[in-house]
């Protein structure tokens, strides 16, 4: 069975780094803004999007207007520093993690999602 490919979303190398640690059994790729994400997402294909919130260039939140309009069977999960995200995200019907748990959930939401 192909390895799942992750597209992993955020600006801080400290959060990609975790990431790295945390999902080392996918194929993980990176992206530091909304944009960046989309011209990879644009060139090739991912089983699962993990995005941030606060970002340059294109944020998380616009990023996922986008993915829900032109890829709307892709899987999504919004991480954030900031708790008021997560009604938005359940209002998309996506997995919002805030940074704070992220450790300890986001293994386990990803298995969840790719299983």
């Amino acid at each position: 069975m192909a390895q799942k490919r992750i597209l992993f979303v955020d600006d801080d190398s400290i959060w990609r780094e975790f990431a790295e640690i945390l999902l080392g059994e996918f194929e993980l790729f990176f992206a530091e803004n909304g944009k960046e994400a989309l011209d990879k997402i644009k060139e090739d294909s991912f089983d699962l999007i993990i995005t941030d919130t606060e970002m340059p260039v294109m944020n998380g939140k616009e990023l996922i207007i986008y993915l829900k309009a032109h890829f709307p069977e892709m899987s999504i999960i919004m991480i954030s520093s900031l708790d008021h995200y997560k009604n938005w995200a359940d209002g998309q019907g996506i997995c919002f993690i805030s940074k704070e748990f992220f450790i300890s959930l986001l293994p386990m939401e990803v298995k969840k999602i790719l299983n």
